[in-house]
């Protein structure tokens, strides 16, 4: 008999609700940890059929069960309102009704990415994080200039020779100080991000 599994995954543990088309119910927990899933995974049949919430580790977690079950789905939290607006939030219950709604064909999916493109939208994440911080030591500069009368514009700062010119300025020594550490820093950025530019270039160019 096919069995719809619903799992409610956190970062250390896992709560399992099995359900057959008769609705008996199982309840399980486990643990995030190598032992619970190869004992959660002796638990799996090649008929059942299983949902999962999307959270920052169902990659991994999904990687390691697919080839033990029919087919996993992975549950669009956004879309699946029932969850965040249960009356009682336990995980228990969460699990239970991923399990119900998937018995009944009413999972909102979301696109699972593989591990390439997990990764790559990581280091995407990451540029752009170093990008933001950037702009923002760019406009600390911006500002200690102005309060000492020397007004830039946004667009400057974009290269090592522009930033090695404020270094040159006439202005008070405190904030000059301040300066060198922003300059050391904005540099350092401006490399990152060129060296993570290349590899995602390299990445792109290996990805449908």
């Amino acid at each position: 008999m096919r069995r719809y599994i619903g799992v409610d995954l956190h970062k250390r543990s896992f709560v399992v609700c099995y359900r057959n088309l008769a609705e008996e119910v199982k309840v399980r927990e486990y643990k995030v940890t190598e032992k619970d899933l190869e004992a959660f995974k002796k638990t799996l049949r090649k008929t059942d059929v299983l949902a999962v919430e999307s959270t920052g580790n169902t990659g991994h977690f999904v990687r390691a069960i697919e080839a033990f079950v029919e087919s996993v789905k992975i549950v669009n939290p956004t879309q699946f309102k029932i969850i965040a607006n249960s009356v009682k939030k336990t995980d228990k219950l969460d699990a239970g009704i991923i399990a119900k709604y998937l018995s009944k064909d009413l999972i909102p999916e979301v696109r699972v990415k593989s591990k390439e493109q997990a990764q790559t939208s990581s280091l995407i994440g990451t540029r752009s994080k170093l990008v933001q911080l950037r702009t923002t030591l760019k406009n600390k500069i911006h500002s200690i200039l102005n309060a000492n009368g020397i007004v830039t514009k946004k667009e400057m700062f974009s290269s090592d020779k522009s930033l090695e010119k404020i270094l040159e300025l006439d202005i008070d020594n405190d904030d000059l100080f301040e300066l060198r550490l922003i300059v050391e820093h904005v540099r350092h950025m401006n490399k990152t991000i060129e060296t993570i530019n290349k590899e995602l270039e390299n990445k792109g160019k290996k990805m449908d």
